[in-house]
């Protein structure tokens, strides 16, 4: 059974001293504000969004886990990091459709994975904590209309929806997780 944390908790109670993997998620757009918010205050950690994943070929395919590259995540950023080595990643750039390196290395002891898929059955073995993102699926929703009202992706809102509906159904990420935290 999940512990429940109210948004404004001490997120640094979550934190383990060792190098650990944290998942944070919720339904599109949920943990945008309330799970960054939550996380911001813990030291020496470094927050890797899975929209940096994405692949736009595949955002519309139905299963929601495809819209993601999540051998790369597990190649690029888990194992060197469960490892103990100082990691990079490449990701997406929206204009190009290409990957490009993130600036610098990511040399921290707190990795947190922030998006839908952020716990998915075939990357869960490398997270430590699993965190779920309560919000109402109208204020989700909203959040994601306003952050993407000024690009591509503001037309796509009803099948995204869909599919956190289907993946949510089949892989139950809110049962799963360790801690839910309020994202309203």
């Amino acid at each position: 059974m999940p512990s429940a944390v109210a948004g404004g908790a001490d997120a640094g109670a979550c934190y383990q001293p060792d190098n650990s993997c944290s998942a944070i998620t919720g339904s599109v757009a949920s943990g945008d504000v309330a799970g960054k918010r939550c996380l911001v205050s813990i030291n020496d950690s470094a927050v890797v969004p899975m929209d940096d994943f994405l692949i736009k070929e595949m955002m519309l395919d139905r299963r929601n886990e495809n819209h993601y590259d999540l051998l790369r995540v597990e190649r690029e950023v888990l194992n060197p990091f469960t490892q103990g080595l100082p990691f990079s990643y490449r990701r997406l750039n929206w204009k190009t459709n290409g990957l490009e390196p993130i600036p610098g290395m990511i040399d921290s002891t707190l990795v947190i994975l922030e998006g839908i898929c952020a716990y998915h059955p075939s990357i869960q073995p490398y997270v430590d904590l699993r965190v779920w993102v309560a919000t109402p699926p109208g204020v989700a929703t909203k959040r994601g209309r306003e952050r993407d009202a000024d690009n591509e992706n503001i037309d796509y809102w009803g099948i995204w929806r869909n599919c956190d509906v289907a993946y949510c159904a089949e892989f139950d990420p809110s049962r799963r997780a360790d801690v839910i935290v309020s994202g309203v």
